[in-house]
């Protein structure tokens, strides 16, 4: 029997090993925080040491942009794990909402094959603090600033989710992309009205140039092995919007965070950029797996 547990144990190690060698990440982030992760608070300059697929630490515009412990956007809400922690916008009501925040962390040149690219997001829009109900949006593209993510001028790459003001105090989850070629046209596509308190996994597909650029969405996906099918069959919300979301494999070029005239919290976690719909679903983080290990070798010791 112990020898048995223990060749268990064995192959559940070389599986783990197994798949992260061969797995289809492109860039993931869990916002962990503890030793030899992120610190808690500000999160311009951190890196995270669990993080995959970058070439440059954060560089944030405001000490609000921040990482914290705790992971109740992924159900668990246990905060004294040091593997646990999120990523947040902290408002402050007021002249500071109304300024455009911005993080952003270079990816390390992704060129999935067939050029599909799959991202999701974990986020929650917290209450409101204030009259401000603008925008906050996270995802995978191209530089991104102000006029380009207002689409008010210069070219969107990519595909976002979050929040915007809805004209009424609340927000709807959507989804931002480029609707043209022509330099500064966005579109807003609402996923899910009076979306404020409520966490949502947003998944993605942005294909390039097959033949024509295309993101395709899905909310609370749940079937994660059976590639878009499964997406769509398990999802609460799916659809699809044609555009022109890239001009080259190039830009796809960084994760983006940012926010403007938004008086509520901001939390986000699990920011996934793959060439596979199944390296879509969270990796068990670091304390995960090692309580696994844990408890099989408690039964080990039993058996002794």
């Amino acid at each position: 029997m112990i020898r048995q547990l223990t060749l268990c144990l064995a192959t559940a190690a070389l599986a783990v090993a197994g798949s992260s060698a061969s797995a289809a990440i492109l860039a993931q982030d869990s916002y962990i925080v503890g030793p030899g992760e992120y610190t808690a608070g500000g999160l311009n300059a951190q890196t995270g040491a669990s993080s995959v697929g970058f070439s440059a630490p954060w560089s944030v515009n405001s000490a609000n942009l921040q990482v914290e412990a705790g992971g109740i956007l992924d159900g668990d809400a246990d905060t004294t794990l040091p593997s646990n922690g999120q990523g947040k916008f902290l408002s402050a009501p007021g002249a500071f909402s109304a300024n455009f925040r911005r993080a952003d962390r270079l990816l390390a040149a992704p060129a999935p094959a067939g050029s599909t690219y799959y991202m999701s997001h974990l986020l929650n829009a917290g209450s409101s603090t204030g009259p401000n109900q603008n925008y906050a949006f996270v995802g995978f593209g191209g530089f991104v600033a102000q006029q380009t993510i207002e689409g008010t001028a210069n070219n969107l790459f990519g595909a976002f989710t979050g929040f915007v003001g809805d004209g009424a105090g609340g927000v709807d989850l959507v989804v931002r992309s480029r609707t043209g070629a022509a330099a500064g046209g966005i579109g807003t596509t609402v996923l899910v009205p009076d979306a404020a308190n409520t966490t949502f996994n947003v998944v993605m597909a942005l294909e390039f140039n097959n033949p024509g650029d295309t993101v395709r969405y899905w909310v609370n996906p749940t079937d994660f092995a059976n590639g878009e099918a499964g997406l769509t069959a398990s999802s609460t919300i799916n659809g699809a919007i044609p555009g022109f979301q890239l001009s080259a494999v190039s830009d796809m070029a960084r994760l983006s965070i940012m926010t403007a005239g938004f008086d509520r919290s901001l939390f986000w976690d699990e920011s996934i950029l793959a060439d596979t719909v199944a390296d879509l679903r969270p990796v068990p983080e670091p304390t995960t797996l090692l309580l696994a290990v844990l408890a099989i070798g408690a039964v080990v010791r039993r058996v002794r």
